[in-house]
């Protein structure tokens, strides 16, 4: 797999909802997988996050774990050569992903990007 993508999620349904929506239209040329770890969200995240089974690993927390615990829970159980710590925030351009991935497979002495 080339990459892992993780969102946190904590009352961020909407946010949530158009980062997927993005990160599943704009990323084709990549074998990729998508984990969210929800924080024990109350805004109707989780029943969002179901509208995902096929796509998503979901980590679902009984309380707020915080930002870098839950992508560190995300990263543990990630497959991907390479890992993406997306903001709910975040909505991506075509081949943003792609480019990434190329990227650093050209410079492999690069450990990050931002």
């Amino acid at each position: 797999m080339d990459l892992s993508v993780i969102v946190v999620n904590y009352n961020t349904k909407e946010l949530t909802k158009k980062c997927l929506d993005s990160i599943f239209g704009n990323t084709k040329g990549v074998h990729f997988e998508v984990i969210v770890v929800d924080n024990n969200s109350e805004d109707g995240s989780a029943q969002m996050l179901q509208k995902y089974p096929e796509k998503i690993k979901l980590i679902k927390n009984t309380q707020n774990l915080g930002f870098a615990k839950a992508n560190n829970q995300g990263i543990k159980i990630a497959k991907g050569d390479y890992i993406v710590l997306l903001n709910p925030d975040t909505e991506l351009l075509p081949r943003s992903l792609e480019t990434m991935v190329e990227f650093f497979q050209k410079h492999p002495d690069c450990g990050a990007a931002g």
